[in-house]
């Protein structure tokens, strides 16, 4: 095995690559099928050898030699990957995440390939997994297998192939099976992204009608774990256009329905590509309506117009799905005033402000939190002069519009988050002496002594020693670590979707709205160790996943072994040679060390105290060859012994005593030992006493 895992390195810089590969391809076709263990370590050696082949300063011998083995590996990647559970846990005994890891592994092998298979042998497994699907006998599970393998097809496949694909999945478009429904959209999604593509124009023109039609369907008639390939469609479509005017169709066709696959019930794929999708329209219609003369600003009133219709009351009912559209329509509106605030008109952000206020004393929580962060949103972005204008509406709506019941965490972290961002516009003065409420000025307080904290570090931070430069990294890393602290995590658990926003406003300002920092799914965060190795780890293979995870970020252990380091510098004396420490001595030998150097370096004048309190006959005399100002040598120091030490030779020692094992002979010898030691203590006593009385 320890060979074998050396195959994956050794084929991604091969020299005889060319030569040899073949007769190797011989062996790894029969370990695939046969050899259980080695399976995955055969798989990641295959994807070694296509990156190699694959890369850009290759030589064209090394691709001829994977496209001669295509078909050969292949066949047998299909062959394992659609072998139903069954037979995977009779015959081999690979269940569970075992198998889910093999397939994974399998399918990201035939990914790679299609990019060195030729057209032919491409068409040919079309054909094979065109007629397995039409056999009416095969399992579900099996049949989404191979669909699978159709979407990994498709990325190479020809005018022909692309035809007979479409075909066999046109009906699954509406289907009430919502596993084939998905992978119908799955491989459409993959279609859609090859319309630049040359070779399949002929394709899409003659498809165009019929691909519009299942773009085109209702909503609700598609599943939500199928929107997120269909917003992928709807994106790739976007890319597509290229005139202001299709630009304008697609908005008033798909806008509504990106703006639904915001909401926080669709999984997070699709959330991030409503989100992508939403953010490349605004994009394009800035972008073409340039070319039709058209102002940024006024390009965008559709989109907002758009929003304001699906958010009217009128409209909305008391059911499940208005709660969706309120919360997907609030992110659409977060999305704006983070991106575009700055190109909204007058008009625009009236509306956009006013709305804000209105709606923050909404009894929902989960819609309260999204409007305290739009408003946030608007008072970080907007200039000190609309702030001005907007002061009173905003601040009223703030401290007298919300309502003190349904008071969640997050509602106060949210509030919380806005009375920062406040206090930088308006003041802490301001704020306080806007409101009577006792917790308002209790926070306003806090925040302003935070604030405070943060000029203090930065005033220090400014004034260091130039001796410290070599310091400089450490202390910048803790400044900024007390101020981040200081002035509390970015986040309000508003909604991760909105994690994805970056600021395109200014370079040097970045939203930090990571729901993970300083929350709950920290602690169960996972980091990859990156060990400076070039190669590249198989992240398909759970046991070396295993290897190289880690619960700490690895620059947070950086950090800490270079403060170490840097705590720990090379010394060197006058004359300049190194000193070297011997850091493997225990604690204990460090404190000996310690009290022996102390004893050394006592100067002499207690000692001479010492010797004036004694006799001359029993006082201890220095070496008078010696000056005053030499220190007592370590051999002087060992001979002396404190009184302690000092042994009684007349006192006998008995090398053997009786210990009796009975255990009532050993109390008795207790209780006599104790008695004559009480009786040795009263008689000195008496003793003692008798000599002072004589004294006096």
């Amino acid at each position: 095995n320890q060979l074998w895992d050396l195959l994956p390195v050794l084929l991604s810089s091969a020299t005889d690559f060319v030569q040899n590969f073949p007769h190797l391809a011989e062996i790894l076709d029969k370990v695939l099928l046969e050899q259980q263990n080695l399976r995955l370590i055969v798989l990641s050696s295959l994807r070694s050898a296509l990156r190699y082949a694959l890369q850009p300063d290759g030589i064209e011998a090394k691709k001829e030699v994977m496209r001669f083995l295509a078909y050969s590996f292949l066949r047998k990647l299909f062959v394992l990957y659609t072998v139903s559970n069954v037979t995977m846990e009779s015959l081999e005994g690979v269940t569970g995440n075992s198998l889910k890891t093999l397939r994974c592994s399998i399918l990201e092998t035939v990914r790679m390939y299609m990019n060195l298979t030729p057209i032919n042998v491409i068409d040919n497994f079309i054909n094979l997994a065109v007629e397995k699907t039409e056999i009416k006998e095969i399992v579900l599970d099996q049949k989404i297998r191979i669909l699978d393998l159709m979407a990994a097809l498709v990325k190479k496949a020809s005018m022909s192939g692309l035809s007979k694909i479409f075909s066999v999945i046109h009906p699954w478009f509406i289907s009430s099976e919502v596993a084939l429904q998905k992978k119908a959209f799955r491989i459409l999604e993959e279609i859609m992204k090859r319309m630049n593509d040359e070779a399949v124009v002929d394709f899409f023109s003659s498809s165009a009608d019929e691909i519009n039609n299942v773009l085109d369907q209702d909503l609700d008639n598609i599943a939500k774990s199928a929107r997120a390939a269909l917003i992928a469609v709807y994106y790739a479509k976007l890319s597509s256009l290229t005139s202001f005017k299709d630009i304008e169709i697609f908005e008033k066709k798909f806008l509504p329905r990106i703006i639904i696959c915001l909401d926080k019930s669709h999984n997070i794929r699709t959330r991030s590509n409503a989100l992508k999708c939403f953010v490349k329209l605004c994009q394009q219609l800035m972008f073409f309506g340039g070319d039709e003369s058209k102002d940024s600003s006024s390009v965008l009133h559709p989109v907002m117009d758009m929003i304001f219709d699906m958010l009217n009351p009128e409209e909305l009912s008391s059911s499940e799905d208005s709660l969706e559209i309120i919360r997907s329509s609030t992110i659409a509106l977060n999305i704006i005033a983070q991106k575009f605030t700055r190109i909204l008109d007058a008009s625009q952000l009236s509306r956009l402000i006013a709305h804000a206020c209105s709606w923050i004393g909404d009894g929902r929580p989960m819609i309260r939190v999204l409007i305290i962060r739009l408003l946030r949103m608007l008072a970080k972005k907007l200039p000190d002069y609309t702030m001005r204008q907007y002061q009173e509406l905003l601040l009223s709506a703030v401290f007298d519009g919300q309502l003190t019941a349904n008071v969640t965490q997050k509602v106060r972290k949210a509030n919380k988050l806005l009375l920062e961002v406040l206090v930088d516009r308006y003041g802490a003065e301001i704020l306080i002496a806007r409101t009577n409420k006792l917790d308002w000025i209790k926070q306003l307080k806090a925040i302003a002594k935070i604030r405070l904290t943060i000029l203090y570090y930065r005033r220090r931070q400014k004034h260091r020693n130039v001796k410290e430069v070599r310091n400089a990294n450490i202390y910048e890393e803790q400044d900024h670590d007390v101020v981040s602290t200081a002035a509390s995590a970015r986040t309000a658990g508003a909604d991760t979707i909105l994690n994805m926003l970056c600021d395109s406003d200014s370079e040097n300002e970045a939203e930090t709205d990571h729901e993970s920092i300083g929350g709950r799914t920290r602690g169960s965060s996972i980091w990859l160790k990156n060990d400076g190795d070039e190669d590249m780890m198989d992240l398909l293979d759970r046991n070396k996943v295993l290897k190289n995870i880690a619960t700490t970020r690895s620059n947070l252990l950086e950090d800490k072994k270079s403060q170490e380091l840097n705590n720990n510098d090379f010394k060197l004396a006058k004359d300049g040679r190194l000193i070297i420490e011997n850091l493997d001595i225990d604690q204990q030998d460090k404190r000996k060390r310690k009290q022996l150097a102390r004893l050394l370096d006592m100067p002499d004048k207690k000692l001479k105290k010492n010797s004036d309190s004694k006799n001359d006959s029993d006082s201890i005399h220095r070496n008078l060859c010696k000056s005053s100002t030499d220190t007592t040598s370590a051999n002087e120091f060992s001979k002396r012994r404190g009184a302690g030490a000092i042994s009684k030779k007349s006192k006998k020692y008995e090398p053997y005593i009786y210990v009796p094992i009975n255990k009532r002979r050993v109390e008795k010898n207790e209780l006599k030992t104790l008695i004559k030691g009480t009786k040795k203590g009263a008689i000195f006593d008496s003793k003692v006493k008798k000599m002072r009385r004589r004294s006096n």
